[in-house]
């Protein structure tokens, strides 16, 4: 659901929770619970071949002045070894990427 020009709030309550609504600008009223989606599923694939190897990922915080864009850093690594030398064969550096992600709102009060 694109929201337009429609408000939305986000919080987070030690009670009840954290989650995003929807609210119409009209009368102030919370029109639905809405989920976003930033990161796509290809993102989180692991490109190398090397074994072992997985996708890290850190977002920004979303303070940036492009509305509806997250900011997104991802590259692959071994696990953690707890700082003890690896024994060869060693990967392939991999690429530090940053992916400008367009955020996708959905309304899952009301999605069919």
């Amino acid at each position: 659901m694109a929201l337009g020009f429609w408000w939305w709030w986000h919080t987070d309550h030690i009670k009840f929770g954290n989650g995003t609504w929807s609210i119409d600008p009209r009368n102030l009223s919370a029109t639905g619970k809405l989920q976003r989606e930033t990161i796509p599923p290809s993102l989180l694939k692991v490109e190398g071949t090397f074994p072992g190897l997985g996708v890290h990922i850190l977002e920004d915080i979303g303070q940036n002045n492009v509305v509806n864009i997250r900011y997104v850093l991802r590259w692959e690594t071994l696990g953690s070894n707890r700082d003890q030398p690896r024994p060869p064969p060693y990967p392939s550096p991999s690429m530090l990427r940053v992916y400008a992600v367009k955020i996708v709102w959905e309304n899952v009060l009301t999605r069919h």
